[in-house]
């Protein structure tokens, strides 16, 4: 996918096939890089109540290989009451093997400007379930950037 500054501080960016393809243009863009799980990141005011193009990757930084209880990739706000998941559940992550990410993100309010880099775990007899347990063994990264309007 490519994007280009227009002289006008617009942002060009070709669409891939699974976002409808095509040629899409945003006034803003911004990047958050070296997510690590679970971190809370402050987001601009303005992203709020958009709809919001996401493109970047996440990876586990470490293997992982769970018989019963599978892990998620997503970035969670408002406390975990909203929700995008990038990747998983799975029960099975190779360290550092680079995961895209393409997605079109609906965001409603987002209290105090923050969002967290987060894991789901389903959960087992010897795993707790929720979000970023004390237990999860996924060391999740990820690099993102934000378009939107």
């Amino acid at each position: 996918m490519n994007t280009l500054m227009l002289a006008n501080s617009i942002f060009q960016v070709n669409l891939p096939p699974e976002l409808g393809g095509g040629v899409a243009n945003y006034n803003y863009m911004f990047s958050l890089n070296n997510l690590v799980r679970p971190n809370e990141y402050v987001v601009p005011a303005n992203l709020a109540n958009k709809e919001v193009l996401v493109v970047g990757e996440v990876w586990s930084a470490n293997n992982m290989n769970n018989k019963t209880s599978a892990n998620s990739i997503d970035i969670t706000w408002n406390n975990y009451a909203n929700s995008h998941r990038f990747y998983g559940p799975s029960r099975s992550y190779t360290a550092n093997k680079k995961i895209p990410v393409k997605a079109k993100i609906k965001f409603g309010a987002i209290n105090s400007n923050k969002i967290r880099f987060s894991s789901y775990q389903t959960g087992s007899h010897n795993a707790q379930r929720g979000w970023n347990t004390s237990d999860c063994n996924l060391q999740c990264r990820g690099n993102l950037t934000f378009y939107y309007n």
